[in-house]
């Protein structure tokens, strides 16, 4: 009788420990689904940040404002300081856009999101007549598949 009572609670501390494993794992995906969700947003805050920073440069700098709206529509009228600027300002812009492409690529930014993004890069290609020649000149320094996109997207405009 003692070895079947000792089966019995070998049998019955079998079942609790596979309990008790099983609550582990799903308590460890539970945290994992809370960790993807947090980098997922920290991965937003980083790429908004990333792309706000150009725009706070334009913001606090009256020359480098009419610099921009002077690219915009006869880059050919710009000192080579002036262009120097003006494109350096657009890389800054294009590794924001850069970024937010690949982390929408990698699922970290919605697609909501990204379109809202998307729309801010390339609502203006058409009649930036600085930025088409700053991609001509520079464009090279994005790999493909960043670089691929942005030139579809010039191939759309007029």
């Amino acid at each position: 009788m003692r070895n079947w009572d000792l089966a019995r609670f070998a049998t019955v501390a079998e079942i609790g420990a596979s309990i008790g494993v099983m609550i582990s794992v799903i308590y460890l995906g539970i945290q994992i689904q809370g960790s993807n969700k947090q980098l997922r947003a920290q991965s937003y805050i980083d790429t908004l940040e990333m792309m706000h920073k150009p725009f706070e440069l334009i913001a606090q700098d009256q020359g480098l404002a009419d610099i921009l709206v002077r690219a915009e529509t006869d880059p050919e009228s710009l000192s080579e300081g002036e262009w120097q600027r003006y494109s350096y300002l657009l890389v800054l812009r294009y590794d924001g856009y850069e970024h937010a492409y690949y982390a929408h690529k990698d699922g970290e930014i919605r697609e909501e999101l990204w379109k809202g993004i998307e729309s801010g890069m390339t609502g203006n290609l058409a009649s930036n007549k600085g930025f088409r020649k700053f991609w001509r000149q520079k464009g090279g320094i994005y790999p493909e598949p960043f670089h691929g996109f942005v030139e579809s997207k010039l191939a759309h405009e007029p």
